[in-house]
């Protein structure tokens, strides 16, 4: 990506330069120019930037002078000390307005944004496609855990996976759970169990459970986008998944 920094007025450029510094991808050619004189014979002479930051201080409105004057194809950031005239800056081929102080994370959109706007569609469902194909390697070439192997008293025994409806903590123990409600404590703890089912038939709700699918007797809406489950045999006490869990839950419901 081919980024330049206007910085007319004796706005300082070194925060932007530190922020750019500290993405994980850098720009291609990172250029800067100080005044309108110098920005005019850059866009001249050069291939059009793909994005411009525009330093404003407190002069926007001599910025957008210059842009309504000079027909540029790049995408524009416009950076101020107020947001008073942010409706103006989006007659112009503008990305984003910030005011005030703004961070790295901010910068970050921005890049984040051009690429997203710019990037090749076939290149997208390429890259999807992709990922999907590697995720459905790594789970074929993983082998899942069969049985558990648990303890009750001096008694040892053996549950097969497909006996088990979910598996929760309470009180720093772990338990699996049975379709017919027996209930074993397990000594793993529930990342590690996780990691050893099939994402296909089980799923970490929360911290406290991990649920097959079977096991879902009742799917309700509940407060501030979260949902709320029943689960067949009943568990102890309600099972929430939150508001930013709920859509990967919907998405595994509908695989």
């Amino acid at each position: 990506m081919h980024v330049l920094i206007y910085a007319p007025y004796k706005e300082p450029t070194t925060k932007l330069l530190k922020h750019i510094a500290k993405l994980s991808i850098q720009p291609e050619r990172l250029e800067t120019v100080s005044n309108e004189k110098a920005f005019k014979k850059y866009i001249d002479q050069e291939e059009a930037p793909h994005l411009i930051f525009n330093l404003c201080g407190d002069q926007i409105e001599d910025i957008y002078a210059l842009y309504s004057k000079q027909s540029i194809s790049s995408m524009l950031v416009f950076i101020a000390n107020t947001d008073r005239h942010i409706s103006s800056a989006f007659l112009f081929n503008t990305l984003h307005f910030l005011s005030g102080d703004y961070s790295v994370a901010d910068i970050k959109f921005c890049f984040d944004k051009y690429r997203n706007f710019h990037q090749d569609p076939s290149e997208i469902r390429y890259i999807n496609d992709l990922q999907k194909l590697t995720k459905l390697l790594s789970q074929r070439e993983k082998e899942y855990k069969k049985r558990f192997m648990v303890k009750i008293g001096n008694v040892i025994r053996s549950v097969n996976v497909q006996e088990i409806a979910y598996i929760f903590s309470h009180e720093r123990i772990n338990y699996l759970v049975k379709y017919n409600g027996k209930k074993f404590p397990i000594d793993n703890t529930l990342d590690e169990v996780e990691e050893m089912l099939d994402p296909e038939d089980f799923f970490r709700a929360n911290r406290q459970f991990i649920i097959h699918i079977d096991s879902i007797a009742e799917i309700h809406p509940y407060f501030k986008g979260r949902v709320k489950l029943n689960l067949e045999p009943a568990q102890e006490g309600d099972l929430i998944i939150s508001a930013e869990k709920s859509r990967s839950f919907k998405d595994w419901l509908d695989e």
